[in-house]
């Protein structure tokens, strides 16, 4: 349990750690004193993670908990200076407690502390055992146990300390179990009964130490004392937790029952086919059930006067093919009229929970198959869904609903599936057909006798089986009987398609009101109804998780003076969210940990990378830039965490995983691999960056702004057409934006420090599609981006970054707004010398300007964004400037400029075959044409620019063109047509959420209407443009105003 250290090349001193006692470190001979107690806290907590990096907020929390002092961080810096001169040969050059990221890492072997050798030794012994090593396994074990000095990390403060002491206690109770229980496999029963006694008072509530001191009795001869013990350990546990005892103490009390001489265990492994039933674990999701599930009271065996022998030898074993038991002549196996044994009528469902809540449809579809009258084949429905979906508590609410239609009975087994060892078909038939009143004697060997001789019992009866937690369809075959009149729920997290004839229901998350409900009948309805708003947000944290859901709330229900909000702001931390989600024996962590380690390597490095890697739905393409596979590969390993209930899949090709699952899987990414786990985000990151670039150039050709984005060089193929560029940025918007945002919130560490600058340019290569995506999930990104920039001092990304928050701002009218993140772009622009987007953001604050009735000064924007144009080549940029400076100039009546410029556009984009930009130049056009007064000729070019919007599919300029369009019927006095063109205008502008445009065809609606002589009508369109004009602060608002004036003065 020793390090090596060296400085120079020169070996200098020797490092041992000790922690199970008080905190000890020696270096060779020499003592090294470990400093104050919450030095020690800090050190405890790197020895413990030897090897791994333990980020600040860990070691801060560990030392002084969630709520630490003000200057902890400085003090923990203090302390890991101190620890340094202590440990390190030249501090100076620290080699052995080394910085990473904003925490630290001990670089020491585990064999230098003294509490991982203990753990490593137990893992030896255990094999060593299994192995059939007895003297060596217990040798390996008592030098474990020889580790202890005291209490461990006695008097070092801090939870995590207390953590510790809690696991290394537990470990060295298992250790002393263990060193127990090869005492008596080597036969030392009676040396080992004071100790034990003293041990088993000492914890009463760990069933294994019971049941080796009644082994240990009942070899040494005091058999009623074993039994004795038994009873008082049975009625403590019912009486204190309402349940039996578990499956190897009940074991245990069988055993001396029927008198089954002591042997030595686990050196080879038993035969399940001479396994008794009543050993059988056929139990509820938890540890222990009620005796009426699992353990019926031993039976006599025919001819006794005693309980059947456990090691119960069959009448007729054979192969697996070889016929059930011969009933004797005129009986009938399934307890009919001459039957061998007694019909009896088992009754082992759990109870269902009285607060179960939700799933109508799934409750409607199961109680429909079971009730079903006149079936000619047996009802049979598979429920799967990940751990803590609610798949048990749905079927057994089922099954209670609908046990009046199966009067002979209902069965229970949970099988286990989940186990490193399922339970084997051959006990779980046994323990059946013991419920069903078969005598032990009378049970074949193998399983296919086992499941004939259950078919044969259940034949005419109505029996409901409920097989629980399954592992997979091969363990389910033999145990589902062939009679109609029964059917069979079963469960599992794992889709089970291959078993035959089953109906699959998957089961997905609670609905939210489902999730609230189920809130309020554990803290009740009185508080659900004071807090209800703070409830939506809790269930949403859980992820409307039933199995969160209810610890959450139980948590709540034992801390009636906690506000909801307080609970719910503990889990707004995705680093200790599924942490917090446990009470009791209950733990969210648990539950997934059990579906995680039924992964295969490849399942499960896929399932933490794109964990760790996005929150958002993925496709193949996506997840295989996570994961560096081909299509095809990934595509199978997605499809098998469906399987496995790891993910979901809510359309063809997509894949999702749920939120506590991906915060689960996050922290197993970190702690499996925290360089890979940063790699795959960057690896998506580059992926969305370079596809979008791809997107951004078929929509936008030629411009310039392509050039000017970063790669990390991922690699994309060219989209054939726009429509299949809009198609992908909508598809993978979520996982843009979240990517974005990802690398924001984290900009102060590696790697999302270096991907800032690719991040922001992920955003504006999306840009162009802002039209088609949610700006408002946009516009926060952005603003996240610009304020790490800032930090950062990141004047080319905070530019960009302001730029987009401008565009966005202007998109939802807020001009104020929008001039002052133009202005930011602009100066921050020039500094970075990113004449790109100085020339966006100056033709923006051209925009703004022209809006506000500034044209003048827009002018003055446009000129310079024009000349940057010329400068960088940029054609489209060019024409789209010139056009918007010519409108400035129709707004100061010049519309003779205007005209020319349209007219020189429209025989450049001849030239370019870009009917975007000649959609925008006939508009202009138009524009100029009805500002001088020659509609008819307005007309033309308006519908001719309708005509290019529709084959560029630019709706975002049809809007416009379509208000242009209706004002410009209505001074042609074509009423009808112009009321129609500025109706679908409206339409049009509320479909793209642009509110200025409605606002402008609201107004033209109430000038046609005006102008027909409807004041009524025309009042309802105009005050609705007012209210809009006002809100958005436009001049407007006074044409508006004024026009309202004169309806009222002429009505």
């Amino acid at each position: 349990m020793s390090v090596r250290v060296s400085a120079g090349g020169e070996e200098s001193s020797t490092l041992e750690f000790a922690v199970l006692g008080p905190l000890r470190v020696t270096g060779g001979e020499r003592a090294i004193g470990p400093g104050s107690p919450q030095q020690q806290a800090v050190l405890a907590q790197l020895l413990m993670r030897a090897g791994l990096g333990v980020p600040m907020w860990d070691l801060v929390t560990g030392v002084w908990g969630e709520e630490p002092p003000d200057g902890a961080v400085a003090n923990l810096r203090t302390y890991a200076w101190r620890l340094r001169r202590l440990l390190e040969p030249d501090p100076s050059a620290p080699r052995i407690l080394v910085s990473v990221g904003d925490g630290y890492r001990l670089d020491v072997p585990g064999c230098s502390v003294d509490a991982l050798e203990a753990a490593e030794l137990a893992e030896r012994s255990a094999a060593a055992r299994d192995a059939g090593r007895l003297a060596e396994a217990a040798a390996l074990v008592a030098a474990a146990l020889g580790l202890w000095r005291g209490e461990p990390l006695a008097k070092v403060p801090g939870p995590f300390a207390d953590q510790q002491r809690e696991r290394w206690g537990e470990l060295r109770t298992a250790l002393l179990e263990e060193q127990y229980d090869l005492e008596l496999a080597q036969g030392r029963y009676r040396a080992v009964i004071p100790d034990l006694t003293a041990l088993a008072a000492e914890h009463p509530g760990r069933e294994r130490l019971h049941g080796l001191l009644m082994r240990a009795l009942h070899a040494t001869g005091r058999r009623t004392e074993a039994l004795a013990l038994f009873q008082r350990v049975r009625h403590t546990l019912i009486e204190e937790q309402g349940m039996e005892p578990g499956r190897e103490l009940a074991a245990v009390h069988r055993q001396i029952l029927e008198e089954v001489p002591e042997r030595t265990p686990r050196a080879t492994p038993a035969p399940v086919p001479r396994t008794t039933p009543a050993t059988a674990r056929a139990t509820s999701p938890a540890t222990r059930t009620p005796s009426a599930a699992v353990l019926p009271e031993p039976r006599p065996a025919a001819g006794t006067g005693r309980p059947a022998t456990a090691a119960v030898t069959a009448v007729a074993a054979g192969p697996d093919d070889g016929p059930p038991p011969t009933p004797a002549p005129g009986t009938a196996p399934g307890g009919g009229r001459g039957s061998a044994f007694p019909r009896t009528a088992p009754a082992q469902l759990l109870r269902s929970v009285p607060d179960f809540v939700g799933r109508t449809a799934e409750i409607a579809t199961l109680h429909a198959l079971l009730t079903a009258p006149d079936r000619r084949s047996l009802p049979l429905a598979a429920v799967s869904g990940m751990g803590g979906i609610g798949k048990t508590s749905l079927v057994l609410h089922v099954a209670h609903l609908v046990r009046g239609h199966y009067p002979d009975g209902q069965l229970y087994a949970d099988l286990r599936g989940m186990d490193p060892d399922p339970e084997d078909p051959a006990i779980v038939l046994g323990a059946f057909l013991d419920g069903l009143g078969c005598p032990l004697h009378l049970l074949p060997d193998t399983v296919g006798a086992r499941a004939r001789l259950l078919r044969t019992v259940l034949d005419g009866r109505r029996v409901l089986l409920v097989l629980d937690n399954a592992a997979d369809a091969a363990q389910v075959r033999h145990l589902v009987p062939g009679a109609p009149g029964c059917a069979v729920l079963v469960t599992s997290r794992t889709q089970l398609p291959s078993l035959e004839g089953a109906v699959q229901l998957g089961l997905g998350r609670l609905l939210p009101e489902d999730a609230v409900t189920l809130v309020g009948r554990i803290i009740g309805a009185g508080r659900l109804d004071a807090e209800r708003a703070d409830v939506h947000a809790l269930v949403g944290a859980c992820g409307q998780l039933p199995l969160a859901t209810r610890i959450v709330s139980a948590r709540l229900a034992a801390r009636p003076g906690w506000p909801v909000a307080a609970l719910t702001a503990r889990l707004t931390d995705e680093a200790r969210r599924v942490n917090e989600m446990r009470v009791g024996d209950l733990a969210v962590e648990a539950a997934f940990d059990l579906s995680y380690h039924q992964l295969s390597s490849e399942q499960a490095r896929a399932f933490r990378l794109i964990a760790v890697a996005t929150a958002a739905d993925v496709g193949p393409q996506a997840a295989g830039a996570i994961l560096q596979s081909a299509e095809a590969e990934t595509e199978e390993a997605l499809e098998a965490l469906v399987s496995a209930s790891m993910m979901e899949s809510p359309a063809p090709g997509r894949y999702r995983i749920h939120d506590l699952l991906r915060a689960f899987g996050r922290a197993r990414a970190r702690a499996h691999d925290a360089a890979e786990a940063d790699r795959a985000y960057e690896n998506l990151l580059g992926h969305l960056l370079a596809t979008a670039c791809q997107a951004f150039a078929q929509l936008v050709p030629g411009d310039s702004v392509v050039g000017s984005l970063v790669s990390l060089g991922a690699e994309a193929a060219p989209f054939p057409d726009p429509q299949a560029a809009r198609a992908w940025a909508a598809e993978h918007f979520e996982a843009a934006v979240l990517a974005v945002q990802s690398c924001a919130d984290h900009a102060e560490a590696e790697p999302h420090r270096r991907l800032l600058p690719a991040a922001t340019d992920l955003l504006v290569a999306l840009s162009p599609f802002v039209g088609d995506l949610r700006h408002e999930q946009l516009a926060p990104a952005a603003l996240r981006v610009a304020e790490a920039a800032r930090r950062r001092g990141d004047q080319r990304s905070f530019g960009r970054a302001q730029w987009l928050s401008c565009s966005f701002a202007l998109r939802a009218g807020r001009l104020a707004a929008a001039r002052t993140h133009a202005g930011l772009a602009v100066r921050a622009c020039r500094a970075a010398e990113d004449v790109v987007i100085l020339r966006q953001a100056l033709n923006d604050l051209g925009l703004i300007a022209v809006t506000l009735g500034e044209s003048a000064e827009a002018i003055t924007h446009y000129e310079e964004a024009l000349a940057l144009a010329r400068r960088l080549g940029h054609r489209s940029g060019e024409i789209a400037t010139l056009l918007n400076c010519a409108l400035a100039h129709v707004r100061l009546g010049a519309t003779g400029v205007a005209l020319d410029t349209a007219r020189e556009v429209l025989e450049a984009v001849a030239e370019l075959d870009d009917e975007s930009a000649a959609a925008y130049a006939l508009y202009v056009k138009g524009v100029a044409l009805g500002a001088a007064g020659h509609h008819e000729d307005a007309l033309r070019a308006l519908t001719e620019a309708l005509e290019a919007c529709d084959r560029a599919g630019d709706d975002g300029r049809e809007v416009h063109v379509r208000y242009r369009l209706a004002d410009t019927l209505r001074m042609l006095r074509r009423f009808p047509a112009a009321e129609s063109m500025a109706r679908q205008a409206v339409a049009m502008a509320r479909r793209r959420g642009d509110e200025r445009a409605e606002a402008q065809a609201l107004l033209v609606c109430g000038r046609v209407l005006a102008d027909r002589a409807d004041p009524d009508g025309a009042q309802v369109y105009l005050e609705q443009s007012l209210h809009i004009f006002e809100g958005m602060g436009l001049p407007e608002q006074q044409d508006v105003a004024d026009l309202l004036g004169e309806l009222g003065r002429t009505a």
